[in-house]
Order: C-alpha cells, then sequence, then structure tokens
C-alpha cells in the first residue's frame, strides 16, 4: 500500500470520530500510525530518521520548559517579568521553525 492510500484511510477513520482534519505528519509517521492501528508489523526505521526526532522533540522539550519557567515565575512572583505575548510568540516561532527543520 502506497502513503498516499495510507495516508487517505487514516484522514477517512479521524474524520469519522473527530472533528477537525488529519494532521499534516511526515510520511514514515503515517506510515507508522496505520501499521499500528492495523495491527500490521511495523516498518522499521532508519536510524538517521530517529536521531532528527530525538534532536526536534529534545529542543521542543527545552523550550516548552523555559516558557513554562517563566510563567509560573510570573505567577509566583508578580513582581518579576511576566511572560509577554511577544516572548510567546517568539518561542512558537522557534517551534515551528524546528518543526520545518525537521521534515527536511
Amino acid at each position: 500500500m502506497q502513503i498516499a492510500e495510507m495516508r487517505s484511510a487514516l484522514e477517512a477513520d479521524y474524520a469519522k470520530g473527530r472533528t477537525g482534519q488529519f494532521p499534516n505528519a511526515p510520511d514514515w509517521v503515517v506510515r507508522g500510525i496505520y501499521e499500528r492501528r492495523n495491527g500490521l508489523p511495523l516498518t522499521p526505521v532508519s536510524q538517521s530518521l530517529w536521531s532528527k526526532a530525538l534532536a526536534f522533540w529534545t529542543g521542543l522539550g527545552a523550550d516548552l520548559r523555559k516558557q513554562l519557567r517563566s510563567m509560573q515565575n510570573a505567577e509566583t512572583n508578580p513582581g518579576a517579568d511576566a511572560v509577554t505575548d511577544s516572548d510567546r510568540e517568539a518561542v512558537q516561532r522557534r517551534v515551528r521553525a524546528r518543526q520545518l527543520a525537521s521534515l527536511k
């Protein structure tokens, strides 16, 4: 089965049970989700993809932890610098940039 067929089958399943649209995901993620849902043997993923995914999630986690810490500090210490909308948007831009870089 081709990735396009897997993606359309998952989109149909997603439309039945949930509102919205199936999230855009790389081909290897779509294949993994499809194989798991249908009880098929999983296709091995190359080590380079695993290392890219790990680097992405590690960096993403660090950005989110930093943002959460600053938000908690603002709540517990009102005199401290609060997280502004521009700070939040900057973090979101960095996260999106990492997501796009990981897809290349």
